[in-house]
């Protein structure tokens, strides 16, 4: 089944998944990529090469229309660059607002923020772009067995 992007938003939480869901004001678009790293275990017994699954790690960004007044979602994640804190994200669909929130489809994870990209184009929009680093371990809703 096809989604709209509209309906898969970013979050800020209080927990990996949980407390209070802060949509991340002005959002335009987002990202997440996740890898698992691939260690080759071939041998000179076969012409084609085999692997095993190694460390699992991920990158996302999210694309705002930049608020000098500051909504509280991205004044946090310009902070967390600054200071080198973790945060916690949501990306995806909730049920619900605010502390009642509960993650229906996507995915929560803790980040750092590696990287603010600003944008002042002429006769448009000013935005920025928020690089996130996942750290540790994603979780997916619904959850995987």
């Amino acid at each position: 089944m096809a989604y709209n992007g509209n309906k898969r938003k970013v979050y800020l939480t209080d927990g990996k998944g949980s407390g209070t869901f802060v949509w991340v004001a002005g959002e335009t678009s987002s990202n997440l990529s996740l890898q698992r790293n691939m260690i080759e275990t071939s041998d000179k017994r076969s012409d084609h090469a085999d692997f095993i699954a190694g460390r699992m790690s991920g990158t996302s960004s999210v694309t705002v229309n930049l608020d000098d007044t500051a909504t509280e979602s991205q004044r946090k994640m310009i902070g967390a660059l600054y200071n080198g804190q973790r945060i916690f994200v949501f990306q995806g669909e909730i049920s619900g607002d605010g502390a009642g929130a509960k993650p229906v489809n996507g995915t929560a994870y803790e980040a750092l923020v590696s990287g603010l990209d600003r944008d002042f184009p002429d006769d448009a929009v000013v935005t920025a772009t928020f690089n996130l680093q996942v750290c540790g371990e994603p979780i997916e809703y619904p959850t995987i067995a």
